[in-house]
């Protein structure tokens, strides 16, 4: 059995890491209410990969995230997510897609994501008092 390393990703990883992040929350009850019943459509998936691609173009010109990739020889076996909240930042553009569908196309409820991802950065904000912050996490 091979080491595992982890690795700065690159687009090129995307949608693998779409792929096995889709597929290790698929089954949980919150993405299944949050994201809906079609979260593992080719399309969803194919979305989530051009929204990583391009936090990882992002990752090279700022320090607001970090894509890593968890590699088992030439397999992607894994992935972190970080993202990270700066005082003073602008706030990133987001493409129409994005702004149409912040969470996906598979058919779940906008406003449990709403209650919980819009909620929690503004907790997290007060939090912080004014400090910068580290607003999403995920390992899978």
């Amino acid at each position: 059995m091979s080491l595992i390393t982890v690795l700065p990703a690159v687009p090129a990883d995307s949608p693998t890491i779409a792929s096995l992040e889709t597929h290790v929350f698929h089954d949980e009850p919150f993405s299944l209410v949050a994201f809906g019943p079609g979260r593992a459509s080719a399309e969803n998936i194919s979305r989530r990969a051009r929204q990583f691609a391009k936090d990882i173009e992002l990752e090279s010109s700022n320090d607001k995230g970090r894509l890593t990739k968890a590699v088992q020889g030439d397999e992607i076996v894994g992935a972190a997510v970080w993202k990270f909240v700066r005082v003073g930042d602008e706030p990133e553009d987001k493409s129409d897609e994005e702004k149409l569908h912040p969470w996906g196309l598979g058919g779940g409820s906008v406003r449990f994501c709403k209650d919980t991802f819009v909620r929690a950065e503004k907790i997290m904000e007060r939090s912080a008092e004014g400090g910068d912050y580290a607003s999403e996490f995920s390992f899978f």
